[in-house]
Order: structure tokens, then C-alpha cells, then sequence
């Protein structure tokens, strides 16, 4: 065998079995617990997109200037899907965890949204609005409405 062929085969092996089916994401079993049930009963249901604001370039994004719709769907088994313009994009097991925002200590605590394989985003709420903001000093803020 060349050193060529030898290399093609590493290389389609390697990809063929690092690579997940969406039918494996989306049957993935939830953790154990999603974390605090006063929370998570606050979060099921659909959230309808604001705006998003944020980053370095100091976006300014909302349904009107983007022509778009988004929503976020969390479920009671710890399961939270987005949509765009009524098509799913993302779905994956979230759970929470309280903890102090090293970016703003003045803040102090917030509730912190996990999502598999991505790094925390703060949660707030404010009557039936949900802020989400990255956990980074040039980070985005996206806020919903409770539908």
C-alpha cells in the first residue's frame, strides 16, 4: 500500500466514527436532574425572540431588522430546542447551576444554562421575560418573552 492510500483510509476512518447521527443527538438521555425545579418549572414552555445585543461589533438584532422569527422551547425532561422562522436548528439537554459571574462580580449570582458542549450563559428573569447573556465581557444578550 502507497503512503497515500494508507493516509486516506486513517483519515475516512477517523471521520466515519467521530461522527454523530442526529438520530444519536436528538435520543440522547437527559442528566439526572436538570437542577433547580422552581427554574426549570419557570422555563418550560415557548420563549419568543426580542432582540439580541452584544459582541464586539455591538449588534443590535431583532425580528424586524433580521426579517426572522425565533423561539426557544424548553421541556420538563431537560430538553432545549431552538427554532428560526418555524424550523428546528438546535436541540440539545440543558440543565443549571448557580454561580458568581467572574466577568461582573458585582452582579454577583445568577442561574447559569449548560448546554451540552457549549460554555454557560447566564439566565435572568424579569416577570415573564427571560435574558440570556454570555458569559464573556464582549458576550451577546438575547431576550424572550413567555408566550
Amino acid at each position: 500500500m502507497s503512503t497515500k492510500t494508507i493516509f486516506y483510509f486513517v483519515l475516512l476512518t477517523v471521520i466515519f466514527t467521530n461522527c454523530k447521527k442526529d438520530s444519536e443527538i436528538y435520543s440522547q438521555t437527559s442528566p439526572p436532574s436538570c437542577g433547580d425545579t422552581v427554574i426549570v418549572n419557570k422555563l418550560i414552555g415557548e420563549w419568543q425572540w426580542i432582540e439580541t445585543t452584544g459582541g464586539v461589533a455591538n449588534v443590535h438584532e431583532n425580528p424586524s431588522n433580521c426579517k426572522c422569527d425565533k423561539k426557544l422551547v424548553f421541556s420538563k425532561d431537560c430538553i432545549m430546542e431552538m427554532y428560526k422562522n418555524n424550523f428546528l436548528t438546535y436541540r440539545q439537554n440543558v440543565y443549571f447551576t448557580w454561580e458568581i459571574n467572574k466577568y461582573n462580580e458585582k452582579e454577583g449570582g445568577s442561574y447559569v444554562l449548560h448546554i451540552d458542549s457549549i460554555r454557560g450563559i447566564t439566565i435572568n428573569f424579569r416577570l415573564d421575560t427571560i435574558y440570556l447573556r454570555d458569559m464573556a465581557a464582549d458576550g451577546f444578550s438575547h431576550k424572550y418573552k413567555q408566550q
